[in-house]
């Protein structure tokens, strides 16, 4: 059975509310999750997540959770968006082709081989992802709170 939207919101939700630690951590290591999200970095998103919320003492679990908020499923609507947005900013004339053949060095070339591209989805997806991580962070540390006072 598939999963509906609102199935998948509430599951993540679930998945926020269900780990220990301190709001103020868990919300920041899911709003670097979020943000991170929204960055080209196919494949190294993860690994940097849990860098960064290492070295500044947020909470891995939660900004691996966001992190995946764009994922397979979500992907393309979101990069298609992030590379229209880019492109408008920057004023680039480029299109986005997709390369024939969707395999990992297909992916590896369109992103190393075009660095106007990943240029335009990087300044995309932040001026998205700015957004999105404040409202995540604020959304997660009320979520969090109210969970405390419960």
């Amino acid at each position: 059975m598939r999963k509906t939207k609102l199935n998948r919101i509430k599951d993540t939700l679930q998945r926020l509310l269900t780990i220990k630690g301190n709001p103020s951590d868990v919300a920041s290591g899911y709003a670097l999750g979020i943000f991170l999200a929204t960055t080209p970095f196919i494949g190294f998103k993860v690994f940097i997540a849990l860098f960064l919320s290492a070295a500044f003492r947020w909470n891995k679990i939660a900004s691996v959770v966001g992190v995946y908020h764009v994922n397979p499923l979500t992907a393309p609507p979101f990069y298609a968006l992030a590379f229209l947005v880019g492109k408008a900013i920057l004023g680039t004339e480029g299109q986005f082709v997709f390369p024939q053949g969707a395999g990992m060095a297909s992916l590896i070339h369109l992103f190393t081989g075009a660095g106007h591209l990943f240029l335009t989805l990087l300044i995309g997806g932040a001026i998205l992802g700015i957004p999105l991580t404040l409202i995540a962070f604020l959304s997660a540390k009320r979520l969090l709170l109210n969970r405390q006072r419960v």
